[in-house]
């Protein structure tokens, strides 16, 4: 599409640039230093030709492209009054001199064409790059054989007779350049008795004849670049639409017939665009067009389209500025039905909103089984005064509301792919200190990034945060000394983070490690480590015991 309307809008400045060029030579004309130049090279009779030059210049300005062929060898053959006039072309693709129009009568024309074995008009003849060279550069010559004009291509045997049936004295050859390009040639065709003509009245018609073929070229070139665009719009699905400054729609493709319900005598009536729209959307879709004329940034660009039976249905809609002479002259685009979208994405939210409610149904029944399990452990402590025993309900009592808590938080939040490590932390640690008497002893340092872990590495990890404060209370700050626990959570790069823990509470012993120590919680610690695929590193002195995990988050 875009280079489509790239072609149109450069044929549309060519053919304005041709329209001015027709002014400025009409111009010329009409100035006394071109009357005087060519007064002085024609006797008192002969500058009547002027008078035939100026309405030449004028009349040829004004006529549609369809009649400027004809009207050029018309004009020509009555300026000159010679026996015939060829009005030729150049094919810029094919360097080729193509045979347009002549002012031979039908009967003549079939003549010529019976010795040249083929259609005079629409005969192609192949020209060489040396030969357009010389004929840009000496646009007008005398030739005195139909071999010679035609390059040699048509051979004397044929040229010959035809010059001594129409009684032909000389030819001559004008090339038509317009900016130092050959548009085309023409031919005067004088009788034996027939004086040879003068070049400077043949120099005007020439300039005034190249501004009107080439424009005509162009125009032609523009109906078929309009021609493409409207035949690759009727293949489109989407609706596709032009419409001028006053927002009256001046095409419209056959999908938008049948998208919108009106008829081509409603469209000829005069349809405006934002009619077709709901009340609501109009102001919008003003004040974007408004900004698109202006080159500003356009906002919302989805609209709620209005059937002619005033049904409704979603529509999204992409534009652009038709510029004339880098001037707006109006707006095309493409609208697209985005029914069937939305429809979809109804259903995929319906779908996404029933998925929700399980999950959460789910984490819930989780948290309830979890915070059941927990309340069994507490009834069952209650029946034991073995201080050993009711720490061990403590302890196992924490390791289940540590994942109870993380399912707690999936629910509430309704995200049910990661927690935030930093919030879930802040919960935990407030949970564990209700449960240990020496807690408001110790104070919490924490350096935690925002940081969203999976389900299965956040179990994991709280697991391991909580045995570790829960060592700490227990063993680093028994003897009721004040002291500190710092944790820190940071994300090294992609995907790799380290959880360190420390406190500067009671040493570890001398030699420590997990599976030397018997106790569940630094087995836990060595094999929920192992388990998330991350690396342990424990280092204890007189004034801090440092863990240290890192481990990577698989996407």
């Amino acid at each position: 599409m875009t280079l489509i309307q790239n072609d149109r809008e450069d044929l549309l400045k060519n053919i304005e640039l041709l329209k001015l060029e027709n002014a400025h030579l009409k111009s010329l004309l009409e100035q006394e230093k071109v009357k005087n130049k060519l007064s002085g090279a024609f006797s008192r009779n002969e500058n009547e030709f002027l008078v035939e030059l100026n309405r030449f210049s004028l009349e040829l300005a004004h006529l549609p492209s369809d009649e400027i062929f004809p009207y050029i060898v018309k004009k020509i053959k009555k300026i000159f009054n010679v026996r015939a006039v060829l009005l030729n072309t150049y094919d810029d693709s094919s360097s080729e001199i193509i045979v347009e129009y002549t002012s031979l009568s039908e009967k003549d024309n079939q003549i010529v064409s019976d010795y040249l074995n083929t259609k005079l008009i629409g005969k192609r003849i192949k020209i060489s790059k040396e030969f357009y060279e010389r004929m840009t550069t000496r646009i007008f010559k005398r030739v005195n054989s139909i071999y010679e004009l035609s390059n040699g291509e048509i051979p004397q045997v044929i040229g010959r007779p035809i010059e001594l049936l129409f009684n032909i004295g000389w030819f001559a050859g004008i090339a038509l350049v317009n900016k130092n390009k050959l548009v085309g040639t023409v031919v005067l065709i004088g009788n034996k008795n027939q004086e040879f003509i003068k070049k400077e009245i043949v120099m005007a018609v020439a300039g005034v004849a190249a501004i009107a073929i080439e424009r005509k070229k162009a125009e032609e070139s523009f109906r078929e670049s309009e021609k493409r665009f409207r035949e690759l719009s009727e293949l489109l699905p989407q609706i596709v639409y032009e419409m001028d400054l006053n927002g009256i729609l001046k095409f419209v493709n056959k999908n938008a017939f049948e998208h919108f319900g009106y008829t081509e005598n409603d469209f000829k009536k005069g349809l405006k665009a934002t009619d077709m729209l709901i009340p609501e959307d109009r102001e919008r879709a003003l004040l974007n067009i408004q900004n698109l004329l202006s080159e500003k940034p356009v906002g919302n660009n989805e609209y709620t389209a209005l059937r002619k039976d005033n049904t409704k249905f979603p529509i999204l809609i992409f534009s652009n500025i038709i510029k004339k002479n880098s001037l707006p002259v109006g707006i095309r685009g493409i609208i697209i039905d985005i029914s069937d979208r939305k429809k979809l994405e109804e259903q995929l939210s319906s779908s996404l909103r029933e998925k929700e409610i399980l999950l959460k149904e789910v984490h819930h029944r989780v948290k309830n089984n979890f915070q059941t399990i927990i309340s069994l452990l507490n009834l069952q402590s209650n029946l034991t005064d073995d201080p050993k025993i009711i720490n061990t309900f403590i302890e196992s009592s924490n390791r289940i509301k540590t994942m109870a808590l993380i399912h707690e938080l999936l629910y509430r939040e309704s995200n049910f792919v990661s927690v935030d490590f930093k919030f879930y932390s802040n919960k935990l640690i407030s949970y564990l200190k209700d449960s240990y008497s020496n807690s408001s002893m110790v104070e919490f340092m924490l350096d935690i990034d925002n940081i969203h872990l999976s389900i299965d590495k956040m179990i994991s990890c709280g697991l391991i945060l909580n045995e570790l404060i829960s060592n700490s209370f227990k063993h680093a700050f028994s003897d009721g000394r004040k002291g500190e626990i710092s944790i820190s959570f940071k994300s090294l790069k992609e995907n790799i983070y380290c959880l360190a823990f420390s406190n500067n509470g009671l040493k570890l012993a001398d030699g420590f490690w997990p599976e030397n120590h018997n106790s569940l919680g630094m087995l836990l610690v060595k094999s929920l480590t192992k388990q998330i695929g991350g690396e342990l590193y424990i280092s204890s002195t007189e004034k801090l015991t440092e863990f240290m995990i890192t481990f990577r988050e698989q996407l």
